[in-house]
């Protein structure tokens, strides 16, 4: 899975907003990031996906690096960036700031999402992404501080008994709006039809039915 340990990244944007947690409103924010990374690391992502963009230098005296077949040369030169389809889900972020400790930004549970791929000559590609996470009022105070500067940052994914939890939620979450526009428990044979309200949209945006953004957000860049 998609990691980084102490990567310097450089901090694009925040955006602070508020969420909807059924009858709650909670503090949200999308922290904006880029970094340059080694192609390897597309393997985290596609096992298919470095070869497809680059391929080994034929001027080159050795091809392996760190166990590696080295690939640095760019298959399609001015290829546009790309957005890869992905949302990771129950990472923990970590911005190493001060002399660590306590001084460090720790946010947990957080998502990874719009992931975008700039591939570049010499076997590194360019990473953006969002981290949608819920950071204290004293969190969003020093991550606003971190806009548009550089700073080391550990993103540590979920472990095997956290990938089970969500894989679990996300089955009972989709057998819940099942049985809800099929009007009752899948299999019991009653299909009841379902009643709309003037513009009422049945399909709906369910991806987000427990964080609707509530208020206007403040994106700060």
């Amino acid at each position: 899975m998609f990691s980084l340990e102490e990567k310097l990244v450089k901090i694009t944007s925040l955006n602070l907003r508020k969420e909807r947690h059924g009858e709650e409103l909670v503090s949200a924010a999308d922290i904006g990031v880029s970094a340059d990374l080694p192609n390897s690391m597309l393997a985290h992502f596609h096992p298919l996906l470095k070869d497809s963009f680059y391929s080994k230098d034929d001027n080159a005296q050795a091809d392996m690096i760190d166990g590696e077949s080295h690939t640095p040369v760019l298959k399609f030169p001015g290829f546009p960036a790309i957005k890869w389809p992905v949302a990771l889900e129950g990472y923990q972020f970590i911005a190493h700031t001060g002399i660590g400790g306590p001084s460090e930004i720790r946010l947990i549970d957080v998502k990874i999402k719009n992931v975008t791929f700039l591939f570049k000559d010499g076997g590194t590609f360019h990473i953006k992404f969002s981290v949608q996470a819920h950071p204290s009022a004293d969190e969003s105070g020093r991550l606003s501080d971190l806009i548009q500067t550089e700073v080391q940052i550990t993103l540590v994914p979920p472990d095997e008994a956290k990938q089970h939890e969500l894989a679990r939620a996300k089955k009972d979450k989709k057998r819940a709006l099942d049985e809800a526009f099929s009007g009752g428990a899948a299999g019991d044979g009653q299909t009841e039809p379902l009643e709309l309200d003037g513009d009422a949209d049945p399909q709906g945006d369910t991806e987000h039915d427990e964080e609707t953004s509530a208020d206007a957000p403040v994106t700060l860049e």
